[in-house]
């Protein structure tokens, strides 16, 4: 069984209200997990969850389980890592359909399955394309056929979204692409730095960039990944501009998040360790830490 985009066949107006819907119920979602996991869970639970887990992706029907804030809450730190860029090739699409369920793709930790059509390669991201343009340019923005584009997509009446922000005037276009660069300036020079670093939401919100939404600063995180059924990595929505920087740089250390496994990764592992199904999970994300041989510098 396959996963599927959650709406290809409806208009453009039509996909945005249905994604404002789903990202509401998605966040709810999120809470009401959250909620549950710290009033009834344990690290003891999560063991015996991950075993039904990765045992139910025997049975027909869905392909995607487990709320991930049930796993994040005690494991959350133990599966950040640090990894080359060049080994996350692959995104997730962020909305999918499980049979008649709509979903975001982070809201569970484990996936089965085929993923070939809910993932596509991130040399074709819009905004991977604008940052290696940017590079191209000497970040003078302007001289990109992406500025160019946006400008023209404006006039036509079609104007984009970027950070929960309409890009429908020449001054909103242009504010967008200085805070990339200013962006793309600073992981130039100080490289992408984990969120626990910058002091929490609360600082972060003090340096919010004029034109920038705060709910998107809200619910910002490191960057997520994915580990698929060969232990290949999809990146996660979210931290798109980090990433595409990271791509175009080619960093030999970015710090990611493991969010979501595929079961046919994740359930040998678990069979071949005698320690605990959490141990076992954190282990075999442990060792997706490797330098890239086409590096200098260790993820270590």
């Amino acid at each position: 069984m396959r996963a599927k985009t959650a709406f290809p066949d409806r208009s453009r107006l039509q996909r945005q209200d249905h994604r404002a819907s789903l990202r509401i119920r998605h966040r709810l979602f999120l809470i009401a997990a959250d909620v549950g996991v710290r009033m009834t869970g344990s690290r003891r639970t999560l063991d015996r969850e991950l075993l039904a887990a990765t045992a139910h992706a025997a049975r027909p029907g869905e392909r995607f389980w487990l709320p991930a804030p049930r796993v994040l809450r005690w494991l959350g730190a133990s599966l950040c890592v640090n990894l080359p860029a060049c080994t996350v090739q692959r995104g997730l699409r962020d909305w999918m359909r499980d049979g008649e369920r709509a979903f975001h793709c982070d809201a569970f930790f484990l996936g089965a399955g085929d993923w070939s059509d809910i993932s596509y390669p991130l040399a074709d991201n819009a905004i991977v394309c604008e940052a290696r343009e940017l590079r191209a340019a000497g970040m003078a923005f302007r001289n990109t056929a992406s500025y160019r584009d946006y400008v023209k997509r404006m006039q036509a009446g079609r104007a984009i979204r970027r950070n929960r922000v309409c890009l429908d005037r020449v001054e909103k276009i242009d504010r967008y692409f200085a805070q990339f660069v200013a962006l793309f300036e600073s992981i130039q020079a100080l490289g992408v730095r984990p969120h626990r670093e910058l002091g929490g939401r609360a600082a972060r919100f003090k340096a919010i960039a004029p034109g920038r939404r705060w709910l998107a600063e809200f619910f910002e995180r490191d960057i997520g990944v994915a580990v698929g059924p060969g232990g290949e990595l999809y990146k996660l929505p979210g931290g798109q501009h980090r990433m595409a920087i990271a791509l175009a740089l080619d960093l030999p250390v970015v710090p990611v998040q493991v969010r979501l496994v595929h079961q046919d990764w994740l359930a040998p592992l678990m069979a071949n360790s005698a320690s605990s199904a959490g141990d076992a999970l954190v282990a075999a994300v442990r060792r997706l830490q490797q330098p890239c041989p086409t590096c200098s510098v260790p993820t270590q």
